[in-house]
């Protein structure tokens, strides 16, 4: 058997919750209401592999002139962001 990667990795609703530090209703909420790629295996059970989930965590969040800001900032807020960033000195 060889070495397992994130795309093999299975997480629970359970394990989800804790990462994030929610309550478990909050994560069942999410299913229903976040752009997560959840999967129902059999009546009730959910699971998300993890690979799935960092690509979730890495898409809230986008680059700004090799800074990091939300995904979910304003335009203006992106601006402000990027015109309060330092840009490196021309030698």
């Amino acid at each position: 058997m060889g070495v397992l990667g994130p795309e093999d990795i299975w997480l629970s609703p359970e394990q989800v919750a804790d990462r994030y530090g929610i309550t478990r209703s909050t994560m069942y909420n999410w299913i229903h209401t976040k752009p997560m790629r959840w999967r129902k295996i059999g009546g009730t059970t959910w699971r998300i592999r993890l690979d799935d989930l960092r690509r979730y965590e890495e898409s809230l969040f986008v680059d700004v002139g090799g800074d990091v800001a939300p995904a979910a900032a304003t335009p203006d807020e992106i601006e402000i962001q990027a015109k309060e960033t330092p840009s490196p000195s021309s030698e």
